[in-house]
């Protein structure tokens, strides 16, 4: 029985996550919303959840773009190498 809980919490979970990215379905954001109004678990992970993409959200952070991403790669591998050949 308890196992059967935790796959539907983990169900609304993976649900909860679409929903933060405009994945899910209306079926199923009617759903979430009906199992977070008794289970106090996925309610507090909704929650959170939601804190967490407002606070990514409102970030200043900034990427790097591909180009940069590879020629970090190149100098990480190259250290690697040379660590490896100087033991």
């Amino acid at each position: 029985m308890k196992n059967s809980f935790l796959s539907i919490c983990e169900k609304n979970c993976y649900i909860c996550d679409q929903s933060q990215y405009q994945e899910a379905s209306f079926t199923d954001k009617v759903k979430l919303n009906i199992h977070l109004l008794f289970c106090k678990s996925c309610k507090e992970y909704s929650r959170k959840n939601t804190a967490l993409t407002q606070a990514i959200k409102k970030s200043k952070v900034k990427c790097i773009c591909n180009k940069e991403k590879q020629k970090l790669q190149s100098l990480i591998d190259t250290e690697i190498q040379n660590a490896g050949s100087s033991k």
